[in-house]
């Protein structure tokens, strides 16, 4: 008999799914850690990048600012009145301060448009730059032009800057420039460094060396084209760059400044990843560690499976024993319940199946054989065992497979993986849970990620140092500028150490001040623990000045930003000492141009002062030969010398109207020619200038008209009278043959009154030449008389002096139209003329005629006229002989008076003269003043004035018109 073949040794369930889950989770992870140190290497290289942008920010706004100031000293420099004058003396004034206020300048210098110095700094001699590149781009129309290269007078490496001196209308008259070592662009580059290899420097877009941290100063402009850099650069290839220098890898930043130079900031390879070595290693020890963990969980899961599992398979071996005698129950609602239900029943059947067949035995022994057995209610009941048993494993299979998918996509990092199946009880509590787990998962991990990203771009891209406590002063964020700024060790700047370490690292530093370190430190403690705003500035080693701000963030903490403003209180204090310069400067210029024009002033009053009385001086022996001609001219009338005498009295005409410009030139300048508007119809005026120059037009076969018009204007009559009578004696005086024609027009503000003639013209371009004072044209015709040259500068005064605008047109050999336009007046505000009564011709024989003047040629003179016309006369050369005179003898019947004498004012006789006669006597007062200058003094009275050199026939006219309107009895 053969023995009973040993079933194989059976392997237990645990040990399977432990295996199971275990290969199902860490081959996943380990792919996870394989995706995620790639990831962060990535991310590590990303911080990299960001740390040589901020360095390179840093330095290029370093060198931007210093360039940039240098462009504004020189404008503001440039835009001086010194400057702008091209004064040699005054521009060596100039550049010799502003040498003073740029140290880092051992040049600066003005050129010409030819490219020569005009001033420099030092004392070299002048020499000539129009063979550099700034002198061809300020030519050229360049706001300012700048290049690196060697001196032309120091052949030394050097910056050179130009800037345009313009006048105000934009045209150029030369260029300021400066030259300065390159040490201060050395330093800007130089000052900063980025950990132990991470250096910047400068090259001009031809590949010369500007500054570099790592090469001697004697090396600067060093042909640097071969570097990787800087074909980056000329192929366009700005930004992160890798390349080999030397054998070493380097991670560069490559970008251009404001002048187009490039700067480059590279830091060697090895040092820049340092962080991404570090992070690998870190997640090998993350990644045992979960590994561990995820061992322990497959352990629990799978005891957790295995246990029900395996009661079920020990309730198999005791029914398939023969071991009937148990009792099993549960209280599972799966399939593992149902099956051990099932068994539970087929237990019981075959209990029963037992029972029974022994009860049939027994039967059967006693002889009885109709005893039958059911084998239907055994045969159900292992049928049912067996499907639950299928379903058992079916769904088992089913679940474990999904579990082990959801598991597996988690692992790989995919968060979206579900449980999708159908199951009850145990697995479906278990699809529940691992569903809404991985969902919370994705949402927690979404939401981290973004809020670490965003905060992690944040803060590494400012250009300040940030740093951010909780709420219990612990280190819970900062960037890598915040490290840089104050120089902390790597050791110290971790997440969760307390501030305090950091606030005393600083105060045993220095960085907070001399004083007790405890108190510097609880100090600052105090304001991050009351949560207060604060700002102040703090000066660092090294002349850094760094402006700090507090502010506290709800549900956080405290953050706290750093902002190097070194560059900009450099700036400042240059820019606030050069203004103050400029200012001190400007004042005293002030000052200067101040007592220069009071001196001018001065001197201006002392001409027309001295002009006024020259005129006046040497208008009498005019007058008086004016006189004398006058008495004599009846005499010689029928003589051979008629003709002379008109010409010497045309003479002496020509120098009354040069007397007259002169002081009316004089009273203009001064300021003391008062101007009285009213509202005045031209009619009359026109119709007197008509008359007035009438005769003198047909006296040279030429015919004078004028157009009536019924215009009222607002004017000042006596200053338009003076206008229109330089336009007619112009015409008269230029033209030889022909007309001339006085008329008005009507314009939209007024009227535009002309004169016409058809004289010799004027060129174009001589038009506005025309109205300086002293400036005669030459007549392309001879004959023609010259004039002084006063007229027309005095038309301008006088119209700038209205605010009138005057207008020439002119046609060479065609002639000239002279116009002025004057506003329209109020007819309403006109009053009528009173009628006065007829003036009597004759009438002055047997006249007694006092004549009061202190020249002795003018009294002789004017005695002769008036004894010609008849007249008694009395010549006085005094105030005080007059009244002496007046004492002794009756009252005249008429006294004409000058109105400035040397012992007194004419009019102030009168009244004294009144009080010995008993009456008023009629007068008539005679100066050399203008007119509106002695409105004030003779408003109160109603005397006939005239103006001096006297023409005879006004004086004759003034006398016959006295006696006509007081009846004085001939």
């Amino acid at each position: 008999m053969s023995p009973t073949p040993r079933p194989p040794r059976r392997v237990g369930i645990f040990s399977q799914l432990w295996l199971a889950f275990l290969l199902v989770a860490l081959l996943p992870l380990t792919l996870f850690w394989q995706f995620e140190r790639s990831r962060s290497i990535q991310d590590g290289e990303r911080d990299a990048q960001a740390r040589l942008q901020l360095f390179s920010d840093r330095v290029i706004q370093q060198v931007n600012d210093w360039t940039r100031q240098n462009a504004s000293v020189l404008k503001l420099v440039a835009s001086l009145p010194e400057t702008i004058s091209m004064d040699p003396q005054a521009q060596q004034r100039i550049v010799t301060s502003v040498a003073q206020q740029l140290p880092w300048a051992y040049l600066i210098h003005t050129a010409d448009l030819t490219g020569m110095n005009v001033a420099r700094s030092d004392d070299r001699p002048l020499a000539s730059y129009r063979t550099r590149t700034y002198y061809m781009e300020i030519l050229r129309g360049a706001a300012s032009s700048a290049e690196v290269t060697l001196g032309l007078t120091s052949q030394r490496p050097a910056f050179m800057m130009a800037v345009p001196i313009s006048e105000m209308d934009g045209r150029l008259r030369g260029m300021l420039i400066e030259a300065s070592t390159l040490d201060a662009v050395s330093k800007a580059v130089t000052s900063a460094n980025l950990g132990q290899t991470g250096f910047a420097f400068l090259m001009t877009p031809d590949g010369r060396l500007i500054a570099n941290a790592r090469e001697p100063s004697d090396h600067y402009l060093k042909d640097y084209s071969a570097h990787p850099a800087f074909a980056a650069a000329k192929a366009g290839n700005e930004g992160i760059q890798h390349y080999v220098v030397d054998g070493i890898e380097r991670i560069a930043m490559i970008r251009r400044i404001d002048l187009g130079w490039i700067a480059v900031t590279q830091q060697d390879a090895q040092e820049s990843l340092a962080g991404v070595h570090q992070a690998t290693r870190s997640a090998l020890v993350l990644l045992g560690a979960t590994a561990a963990l995820v061992t322990l969980l497959s352990l629990m899961v799978a005891r957790g499976f295995a246990r029900p599992i395996e009661a079920v398979t020990a309730v198999a071996d005791q029914i398939s024993q023969g071991n009937l005698d148990f009792t099993i129950s549960t209280q599972r609602r799966d399939q593992i319940g149902d099956l051990v239900r099932a068994m539970q029943g087929v237990r019981q059947t075959l209990q029963r199946f037992l029972d029974a067949e022994r009860r049939i035995a027994m039967a059967a022994a006693r002889g009885d054989f109709s005893q039958r057995g059911d084998e239907t209610s055994f045969q159900n009941a292992f049928r049912d065992m067996v499907r639950h048993l299928n379903h058992l494993m079916e769904t088992t299979d089913d679940g474990l497979r999904e579990v082990a998918t959801v598991l597996a996509a988690v692992a790989r990092g995919d968060l979206t993986a579900q449980m999708t199946g159908t199951y009850l009880g145990t697995f479906a509590n278990l699809k529940s849970d691992i569903n809404t787990t991985v969902k919370a998962l994705a949402t927690l991990i979404h939401q981290i990620e973004f809020n670490r990203g965003l905060l992690r771009a944040t803060l590494e891209h400012l250009p300040q140092g940030v740093s951010v406590v909780d709420s219990d002063l612990r280190l819970v964020a900062w960037n890598r500028r915040y490290v840089e700024l104050f120089g902390y060790p790597a050791d110290l700047v971790q997440v969760g150490k307390p501030i305090e370490a950091l606030i005393r690292y600083n105060a045993e530093s220095g960085l907070h001040g001399s004083g007790d370190v405890e108190a510097l430190v609880q100090k600052r403690i105090h304001h991050l623990r009351t949560g207060s705003n604060h700002a102040h500035e703090r000066e660092l080693p090294g002349n850094v000045v760094l402006e700090i701000r507090g502010n506290p963030v709800p549900g956080v903490g405290y953050a706290t930003s750093y902002t190097d403003v070194s560059a900009y209180k450099r700036v400042e204090a240059e820019l606030r000492s050069l203004a103050e310069s400029l200012e001190r400067r400007v004042s005293e210029r002030t000052k200067d141009l101040q007592r220069a024009i009071a001196e001018a002033d001065r001197a201006n009053r002392l001409k027309s002062k001295f002009l006024a009385a020259a005129v006046h001086d040497l208008s009498q022996p005019v007058n008086a030969a004016h006189l004398y001609l006058s008495a004599i001219k009846e005499d010689v009338r029928q003589l051979p010398v008629a003709d002379l005498v008109e010409q010497a009295q045309r003479a002496l005409a020509s120098v009354d109207d040069l007397f007259s410009s002169l002081m009316d030139i004089s009273r203009l300048e001064s300021g003391k020619l008062k101007v009285k508007f009213e509202d005045a119809r031209l009619e009359p005026l026109l119709q007197s200038l008509s008359s007035e120059f009438g005769m003198l037009a047909r006296s040279r076969g030429l015919e004078l008209r004028y157009a009536t018009t019924q215009a009222v204007v607002r004017t000042d009559l006596a200053l338009l009278r003076r206008v229109l009578r330089n336009f007619l004696s112009n015409a008269i005086r230029y033209t030889t043959s022909g007309g001339i024609l006085l008329g008005t027009r009507r314009i939209r503000t007024g009227y535009r009154i002309e004169v016409w003639d058809t004289g010799c013209g004027i060129p174009a371009d001589k038009t506005e030449e025309i109205f300086e004072e002293f400036r005669r044209l030459e007549p392309h015709h001879g004959g023609i008389e010259h004039g002084a040259g006063l007229g027309l500068a005095i038309v301008r005064t006088i119209a700038k002096l209205l605010d009138y605008e005057v207008k020439v047109r002119s046609w060479p050999d065609h002639g000239s139209v002279f116009s002025i336009d004057v506003p329209r007046g109020n007819a309403s505000m006109l009053e009528e003329a009173i009628e006065r009564a007829p003036v009597v011709k004759g009438g002055l024989e047997g006249r007694s005629v006092w004549y009061i003047d202190d020249d002795h040629d003018v009294r002789d003179a004017t005695r002769a006229v008036l004894e010609r016309w008849g007249c008694e006369v009395t010549i006085c050369g005094s105030g005080e002989e007059c009244l002496q005179t007046a004492r002794r003898t009756d009252a005249p019947d008429l006294l004409i008076l000058d109105y400035r004498l040397q012992d007194c004012v004419g009019p102030d006789l009168l009244p004294e003269l009144e009080s010995i006669w008993g009456h008023v006597t009629p007068v008539v007062i005679v100066s050399g003043e203008h007119a509106t200058l002695l409105e004030d003094a003779l408003e109160n009275t109603s005397w006939p004035l005239l103006k001096k050199p006297i023409r005879p026939e006004e004086l004759h006219a003034a006398m016959l018109a006295l006696f006509a309107s007081t009846k004085v009895p001939s």
